[in-house]
């Protein structure tokens, strides 16, 4: 259409691809501020609505990479805070420029993925009449559902900026994820404000009244549980250990032995004030960890001595040499019962992928790893620490959950993580918001200690009771609930991701066979 023949109030092209982008960068408002989860709804409604357009719609795939990229260049800025990356012995120049290709080529990337499979929002049933729109809404919450999904998969994987992350500051909607998982606040934001959308598109009525109900719906669900009891059978002192190192002091070999005293002292401290259970971050001392050696001794001691459970981060090799990221519990009586090896490293900081490729084309990014790879074995997703048995986090691992963390049997759940890389930025505190979706998909309290922070304690509902200051010398106590109730998500897995390609592929299998019939008419 020419511009003489535009009809008045038209937008141009790129008119409608700034507004996607603006609506992209008001949607990453909720991940930096929790209280503005509704800003999910009215950002994502607004770009849905501007996608349904007959002039958006031919542009395929550009909408949706333009959405994504003013969601995604906000959210990833926490990652400048990696400057200047100085344990890793990187000059200045490399290390600007690795920084800056974590912050602009990983929304990149990520939002060609995404742009990707939600172009075949075209494909779904079209139409103002019958039943299409409410099938072209639900179709439009399962492939976003697939979308992020198809960020957890592969060397590059993550699946940071989930839309569940941005609904954690509302509690009756953070509590619905113990029913389906974080994968239904996905489908629930995105079917709601596709609804809503189409109603203003269509001029139907029933349209809004269908996302309205739906999310009302949810809140209501949600409310119920909130209000019924969490379930646990006692508590137990429990605290976790922030000793504040930074990267540098942390990885530097004339440092070690300080942050080996400062630890021990700290887990020491907790124990003499009555804790039970002690948990420590990931690799809180980065040395090789052995049974009998002078790190397991010396925490071992404290145990014995005061009668309690250490949950430690270590560095550890197991019988083929190969090193792992582990947590090991320390029981009273000395002994090692058991190691969870940490399931998901972090890319270019614990492994390398594409090793050939990457030292080719940027080598900088090579010598990010902080030593050899790390070895992902199949391993329990919980340890037996005597009086109880815990489900296990370490660091990345909360960031894609799963279903044997939040089954029944545990008595709570730990993370330990290391976010001293990114000091205080965002990018902190959302990881601790991953924590907040974990212990609500599994029911239990929750303990998650940091190096630098943030530490803290979470009930079974998510909600956080108590939490240091990042960048301070802590340790956080607190009674920590033990036992709960098993939820739906825990016994059954999140079931929205193969709901949402079954759906799919029967809109599709549906829509083949009318054009067949028609062919034949």
């Amino acid at each position: 259409m020419s511009a003489r023949n535009k009809p008045r109030g038209s937008l141009t092209a790129g008119g409608n691809l700034l507004l996607c982008t603006v609506s992209g960068a008001v949607f990453s408002l909720p991940y930096f501020f929790e209280p503005l989860f509704p800003l999910t709804y009215l950002s994502l409604g607004l770009f849905l609505f501007l996608r349904g357009r007959a002039e958006v719609r031919k542009m395929a795939f550009r909408p949706f990479f333009c959405f994504l990229l003013g969601f995604l260049f906000p959210l990833y800025t926490w990652f400048s805070a990696l400057y200047p990356l100085s344990a890793t012995g990187l000059s200045h120049a490399s290390a600007f420029a690795v920084v800056a290709l974590c912050c602009i080529g990983i929304p990149l990337l990520q939002a060609a993925v995404q742009a990707a499979v939600l172009q075949f929002a075209r494909f779904l049933p079209d139409g103002v009449s019958g039943a299409s729109p409410f099938l072209r809404a639900v179709g439009c919450g399962a492939l976003w559902v697939l979308s992020e999904k198809l960020l957890a998969f592969g060397s590059l994987a993550l699946p940071w900026g989930t839309i569940a992350l941005s609904q954690t500051g509302c509690l009756p909607l953070l509590e619905t994820v113990s029913l389906f998982g974080a994968d239904w606040l996905a489908f629930l934001c995105v079917t709601v404000c596709a609804l809503c959308a189409e109603a203003f598109r269509c001029g139907r009525k029933c349209l809004l009244a269908g996302g309205s109900g739906l999310l009302a719906l949810a809140f209501l669900a949600g409310g119920i549980l909130l209000a019924l009891p969490d379930g646990a059978d006692g508590t137990v002192l429990a605290a976790a250990v922030q000793g504040n190192l930074s990267t540098d002091e942390k990885w530097e070999d004339e440092a070690l032995l300080d942050g080996f005293a400062t630890y021990r002292d700290l887990t020491e401290q907790a124990a003499k004030r009555g804790a039970k259970v002690i948990l420590l971050p990931e690799s809180a001392v980065p040395v090789p960890f052995a049974e009998g050696g002078s790190l397991h001794e010396a925490f071992a001691s404290v145990a014995q001595t005061y009668d309690c459970t250490i949950l430690l981060g270590v560095l550890r090799r197991d019988g083929d040499g190969r090193l792992h990221n582990s947590l090991a519990a320390v029981l009273p009586d000395g002994l090692v019962r058991g190691y969870y090896d940490k399931q998901h490293p972090v890319p270019f900081g614990e492994v390398l992928p594409f090793r050939g490729l990457i030292q080719a084309v940027c080598p900088p990014l090579a010598e990010l790893n902080l030593g050899e790879e790390l070895t992902v074995s199949p391993t329990d997703a919980s340890l037996d620490c005597g009086a109880y048995r815990v489900s296990c986090f370490l660091c990345f691992d909360s960031v894609f959950g799963g279903r044997e963390q939040a089954g029944g049997g545990t008595d709570f759940s730990v993370v330990a993580t290391n976010d001293a890389w990114f000091r205080d930025s965002p990018g902190v505190y959302q990881h601790l918001r991953y924590a907040k979706l974990r212990a609500a998909e599994s029911g239990r309290a929750l303990l998650r200690a940091g190096n630098t922070g943030v530490s803290a304690l979470l009930d079974g509902k998510g909600r956080v009771l108590r939490q240091t200051e990042p960048l301070e010398q802590a340790v956080l106590y607190g009674e920590l609930p033990t036992g709960g109730r098993n939820t739906l998500f825990g016994m059954t897995s999140s079931l929205f991701p193969v709901l949402s390609a079954v759906y799919l592929l029967t809109l599709a299998a549906i829509a083949l066979v009318r054009r067949a019939k028609r062919r034949k008419k």
